[in-house]
């Protein structure tokens, strides 16, 4: 039991390194972290790198002209758990535009290169890439996360899609 003890203590030391241990007790102290792996998980995302592009990307002034069913490449950032989180130094993972609600502010969801069965993922090849929008990661963003266009989805397409998603709140 000391040599288990022993590891786990190394591996968060390890794990802790140059980071808030002030955070860290209070986390364990709510028991919001109850593994080890959970410790791991925690401090392998870069938060700090996203903490930062995310005070850029407010400052910026952006006038996108955006429309509903197009795909963009959108800084999604680094979220928590299960959510979706972006790709490269920009935290970007291409984004379907589901609803304007004006110039400023729309509501997404995001493409995975993973292809499932069910419900929640809508199977969409996108510039010729296999893969799927989640449906059940649809979100509101401000238009200041999108970067560039990719694409128009054809009409019929984005009308599935909707009938997909209105599928996936029963009445």
């Amino acid at each position: 039991m000391q040599e288990q003890t022993t590891d786990y203590t190394l591996k968060f030391l390890e794990l802790t390194a140059g980071k808030d241990p002030q955070f860290i007790c209070e986390q364990l102290e709510r028991g919001e972290i109850k593994r080890i792996e959970e410790l791991h998980d925690l401090f392998s995302k870069p938060f700090g790198s996203w903490t930062h592009l995310k005070r850029g990307l407010e400052e910026i002034n952006v006038k996108h002209d955006f429309h509903e069913r197009e795909v963009w490449w959108c800084s999604v950032g680094i979220n928590l758990g299960y959510e979706q989180d972006g790709k490269n130094s920009l935290f970007e993972r291409p984004v379907l535009i589901l609803r304007k609600f004006s110039k400023d502010f729309l509501l997404i969801a995001p493409f995975t290169s993973t292809e499932k069965d069910n419900p929640y993922y809508f199977k969409l090849s996108l510039n010729g890439k296999k893969g799927s929008l989640l449906l059940s990661q649809q979100r509101s963003i401000s238009v200041k996360r999108l970067s560039r266009r990719v694409q128009k989805l054809p009409n019929p397409v984005f009308e599935e899609i909707i009938r997909s998603i209105i599928r996936l709140y029963p009445i």
